[in-house]
């Protein structure tokens, strides 16, 4: 009887470590593209000209390659994706109406929104600032104290 039950119970787990082998999802695709590179030179003798798609293996023979991503494998982890808050666009968004304004908070920030996460906010003028300042206008050499005191 000893022996009968061994059996079973070698055998029950045998089975239980087969089971616990993971199998590799099969990639599923989503959307083919077809890649068109164009190239431009910086002294303008070429604009926009489409060129031929030329991939290489490491012994630099051309060949046709398919690009594969798979969304099974991950490499990194995404903290989140930001937009700047420069001076013009605040200065819009504060001429908005508030229905509106609450409207664009929802499209950048919401669950439903494009999943801002991170705001950067520039420091002094930028080249979307409403006017050309500096928050420190000292002749070149001199250091002082920086002032926003025009800026409020």
């Amino acid at each position: 009887m000893k022996k009968i039950v061994s059996v079973v119970l070698i055998i029950l787990f045998i089975f239980s470590l087969m089971g616990c082998k993971e199998e590799e999802p099969t990639p599923v695709i989503i959307k083919e593209y077809q890649i068109i590179p164009y190239f431009t030179q910086g002294n303008k003798n070429t604009l926009l000209t489409e060129q031929p798609i030329v991939l290489t293996n490491q012994e630099g023979a051309n060949r046709n390659t398919k690009i594969t991503i798979d969304s099974t494998q991950l490499f990194q982890e995404m903290d989140g994706f930001g937009a700047a808050m420069t001076e013009s666009s605040a200065y819009l968004f504060s001429q908005m109406s508030e229905e509106d304004r609450q409207t664009v908070l929802q499209d950048l920030f919401g669950e439903d929104g494009i999943g801002i996460s991170f705001v950067r906010l520039p420091m002094g003028a930028s080249d979307f600032a409403l006017s050309n300042y500096s928050y420190s206008d000292l002749p070149a050499g001199e250091i002082g104290r920086a002032s926003c005191r025009e800026r409020v």
